[in-house]
């Protein structure tokens, strides 16, 4: 079982991925078109549903044996073993951005799923978040991605195309984790830079995320949630499309899934249709909203503070509900009056006090054996 061999090479952290002919459970998240990538357990009936393999940590040796008798899909969570994805389909543009990354990064396993897309196994003690590049050549779009902390990456099984997970030369499992090049974040922020600089004028490369890996903790969840489901609709609808980078992307997206749920999808895939630099895929999007998986850190808190940066909101508007009543019988009110008493500017929380106080002054009395306020009535 391959599975078993990776793990006794010392692959341990392997992550369960939904493969592309399982049959999905009616309550789970995830979509048919994640099917061969999603990271995904079989329940008793033979449906699979998601799960969060951050949050669950390295498999045990039960859980090996079991992922086989499943079927699974076999993933490598990539904080230790940061994958090079070159997912690019130009034969000579693919074998370039492979040259150097052996040059600059050092040799790697190379696994093969659709020619001449490749992805290349490195090792790191310091783990660092994704870098990656956005490349147009000839008017097509490529992506070079170094995947890092909080990723996982196919390492065995069937690709959705129907092709299976292969490896030139020698595959992984024959390898051990102390044989692959050691990389770490300036490593690879040099290759981006050399890609950029090696492709310049031959296409256009963009480059997003540092490396750099956030030092934060998962808040507890129900801390991110919305009021309701309408005011996390209108919260977003305040907040412009116009974030170039895919990480602050996929932030929203999480922020928005922390703040309202599975149910929050249309809010999100709304939100990413006004994006303002092109079009976004809805394929694409949902894809992109079925990986994102709590703990989250990001929730309602951070969106109301993107809608008040970018936009027209303030969350006064969500802590105060406006009564159009107030001011109507003191808004002619001139100093001496109900509204300026010794100098106080009216409708502030000591203004109210004075009124109250004017008000009831004749009524009010302390009681101090219930120790309380009592105003007296007229009524019996």
């Amino acid at each position: 079982m391959t599975a078993r061999k990776l793990y006794d090479a010392g692959f341990t952290p392997l992550v369960s991925v939904v493969p592309p002919d399982a049959r999905l459970a009616p309550t789970t998240g995830l979509k048919p078109e994640v099917r061969g990538k999603a990271p995904g357990k079989c329940r008793l009936d033979g449906c699979w549903v998601g799960y969060n393999f951050n949050a669950d940590g390295e498999p045990t040796e039960r859980d090996i044996v079991e992922w086989g008798r499943w079927g699974s899909n076999i993933g490598l969570q990539a904080a230790n073993f940061p994958g090079l994805d070159v997912d690019v389909d130009d034969d000579e543009l693919a074998e370039r951005v492979v040259g150097l990354a052996r040059e600059v990064l050092g040799p790697a396993p190379a696994r093969t799923s659709r020619p001449p897309r490749r992805l290349l196994v490195y090792r790191t003690e310091e783990p660092f978040s994704r870098i990656a590049a956005d490349v147009v050549q000839d008017g097509e779009e490529h992506g070079v991605e170094m995947l890092g902390e909080g990723r996982q990456y196919l390492v065995y099984g069937d690709h959705p195309s129907g092709n299976k997970y292969g490896w030139e030369d020698r595959p992984l499992w024959e390898w051990t984790p102390e044989e692959l090049t050691e990389i770490g974040v300036e490593d690879v922020r040099e290759f981006f830079s050399q890609l950029a600089e090696n492709l310049h004028g031959r296409a256009e490369v963009s480059v997003q995320g540092t490396g750099e890996v956030k030092d934060e903790s998962a808040p507890p969840q129900e801390q991110l949630e919305a009021p309701s489901m309408g005011e996390l609709r209108s919260l977003v609808s305040r907040i412009p499309n116009r974030f170039p980078d895919r990480d602050d992307y996929v932030r929203v997206g999480c922020a928005i899934k922390a703040a309202g749920g599975e149910g929050a999808y249309p809010i999100f895939l709304d939100w990413a249709e006004r994006w303002e630099e092109g079009d976004n895929d809805p394929e694409t999007v949902e894809a992109d909203w079925s990986r994102m998986h709590p703990p989250f850190r990001v929730g309602w808190e951070y969106l109301q503070g993107l809608a008040q940066e970018h936009g027209d909101y303030s969350p006064a508007e969500e802590m105060f509900e406006a009564d159009e009543d107030v001011g109507k019988d003191m808004a002619s009110t001139g100093p001496g009056e109900a509204g300026d008493v010794s100098g106080i500017i009216a409708h502030t929380d000591t203004w109210v006090v004075e009124q109250v106080a004017k008000r009831l002054k004749e009524r009010a009395r302390y009681v101090p054996e219930s120790g309380k306020w009592h105003v007296w009535s007229e009524r019996r």
